[in-house]
């Protein structure tokens, strides 16, 4: 058991971990000095296994904000116990 064990075990007690995800193409860099001039598909092949380790659930995210919250409301609720 290592340090990010402790870390998700932790996160995990407060509820459901959300991952949003659009194609990279989507992402909006302004304003954001770490993607601004950076290879983001590195980024993401650095990254992805972390966030697939902590995360409970992949929500796609490449649509309207409407159609992301219901994604994340239907299984919220069908793993909330109501």
């Amino acid at each position: 058991r290592g340090l990010g064990d402790v870390y998700k075990r932790q996160l995990h007690q407060n509820g459901r971990i959300y991952q949003l995800v659009r194609d990279l193409s989507l992402l909006p860099t302004e304003g954001r000095p770490l993607s601004q001039g950076a290879d983001l598909a590195a980024m993401w092949r650095e990254r992805a296994p972390l966030y697939a380790r902590f995360r409970d659930v992949e929500i796609d995210n490449s649509g309207t904000v409407e159609d992301t919250a219901a994604a994340i409301w239907r299984d919220f609720c069908a793993h909330s116990g109501s």
